[in-house]
């Protein structure tokens, strides 16, 4: 190998880097809910049946707590029950050894048909 070869070799050294872990849970709302307290404890329910494995005894300096990333679908809840995305992340983490918790929304959104518009 010649001097302008050796100007050119790279050495690569492998890093075995440790990621925190991220979950994804999607929770179908297909029940009327009325109140904060009845779309809580029926969130709180759903996660525990799917996060239930979780070490309840790991550090939040741990990468083994995990960040939650939640998908709430299906029908919106009752305007007398008001989200509140901050107490619901609240609750959640009091509830299961995660980091942090975030919220997505995707209700549906009621569909106007052609007979909303039919005078009889």
């Amino acid at each position: 190998m010649s001097y302008e070869a050796n100007l050119f070799v790279k050495k690569v050294k492998v890093l075995h880097l440790m990621n925190r872990k991220y979950l994804w849970e999607t929770i179908k709302l297909n029940i009327e809910i009325k109140s904060k307290k009845e779309f809580e404890d029926y969130i709180i329910k759903k996660l525990n049946s799917s996060l239930k494995y979780l070490n309840h005894e790991i550090e939040p300096s741990n990468l083994q707590m995990p960040i939650l990333y939640l998908i709430l679908k299906g029908k919106r809840p009752s305007k007398s029950c008001k989200i509140n995305e901050k107490d619901l992340r609240k609750k959640i983490s009091e509830n299961f050894p995660i980091l942090d918790v975030q919220i997505y929304k995707r209700f549906q959104i009621k569909l106007r048909t052609l007979d909303n518009y039919i005078l009889t």
